[in-house]
């Protein structure tokens, strides 16, 4: 039985009761921080009945389990879907514990451009780039020998290399970890031989009153993976960078990208042209929105169709920065704290 993020507490009990179904499932669209303590607050209602359930919960990042409580849970059988891959509770903590040390040494009053440093750092130095692509492989049971040894957050941790999916779900995770929202993205980079090759980057909405950082960035740590500390190329490049002609045009960014009304118009039809299905543009816009700022997201939900791009263009014209940052830029280089 599905949970609908509508339900009351009472409605979830009562409807758990009449389905007699002991298989439930959390999917809900956009994760606020309402609605994930309101799935703390449905989980630990479950966790206290008579009956033992198994819960199946889908999350796009780590920090959404954290968040949600669903890591404490002891009598329900809880597995969390992440990443194209589904863990026993026990499987996810183990993994979790793992990136727990990772940042073990980043100082909580840190501030957010200082922690975003190190986890950068720390991220393009942890394994060495190689995708392991066996595509031959035809059973989905054997899963574990293709690329995703490689991009997978599980076998990235426990493997020996990554490629650029895998440090760019390495950064987001310890970024959001570090209450610093960020998600990655794909897109198609165009080769000189004509051809097109895939990449993964991150975005990262970054908020520091100390150095006076306010906006949403591009960050690569692939390709900065072989670069020495003093040149770093892509540590912190402005939404814009995107547009270079050597990329195609990438439509997790898109909707960010705007310096003008006019581009901002534009943008939001370019990106309403892409979907799947036109007339559901503003749900599309949300989710889009919370994958980067939960709050901004849950300000979205309240408001009418009308206010929701009056509020959205406003957002994104002041959150897009047009400056190249790097490391020097604001604290020195690397060991600047």
């Amino acid at each position: 039985m599905f949970i609908k993020e509508e339900w009351s507490i009472i409605e979830l009990v009562k409807h758990i009761r009449e389905s007699e179904e002991k298989e439930l499932y959390f999917n809900w669209e956009n994760y606020t921080d309402e609605n994930l303590k309101k799935m703390s607050d449905m989980l630990n209602e479950i966790d206290s009945l008579d009956e033992n359930y198994t819960v199946i919960i889908g999350f796009n990042k780590v920090r959404e389990a954290e968040l949600s409580g669903a890591l404490n849970l002891s009598k329900i059988n809880v597995r969390i879907s992440l990443d194209m891959y589904t863990y026993s509770l026990e499987e996810f903590n183990l993994m979790n514990d793992q990136l727990n040390k990772i940042i073990k040494d980043i100082k909580p009053d840190s501030s957010p451009f200082e922690k975003y440093t190190q986890i950068y750092n720390i991220v393009r130095n942890y394994k060495e780039y190689k995708v392991i692509d066996q595509s031959n492989v035809t059973d989905f049971r054997q899963l574990i020998n293709n690329k995703n040894q490689s991009a997978n957050l599980k076998y990235i941790l426990d493997g020996e290399y990554m490629d650029c999916h895998g440090f760019s779900v390495l950064l987001q995770t310890l970024l959001n970890k570090c209450d610093i929202e960020s998600y990655d993205f794909g897109f198609k980079v165009n080769l000189p031989d004509g051809t097109k090759a895939g990449h993964s980057r991150v975005i990262v909405n970054l908020d520091d009153d100390k150095y006076d950082i306010h906006g949403l960035f591009i960050s690569d740590p692939t390709w900065d993976s072989q670069n020495k500390a003093d040149e770093l190329e892509f540590f912190l490049l402005p939404i814009e960078s995107m547009r270079e002609p050597v990329y195609d045009e990438c439509k997790e960014t898109l909707l960010f990208d705007a310096t003008t009304e006019e581009e901002f118009s534009n943008n939001i039809t370019t990106f309403q042209t892409g979907l799947d299905d036109p007339n559901k543009l503003t749900t599309a816009v949300i989710t889009m929105v919370n994958r980067i700022d939960r709050k901004e997201s849950a300000k979205l939900k309240t408001m009418e169709a009308d206010q929701i791009y009056s509020e959205l263009e406003q957002y994104i014209l002041t959150r897009s920065n047009t400056n190249i940052m790097t490391e020097e830029h604001f604290i020195g280089g690397r060991d600047g704290r």
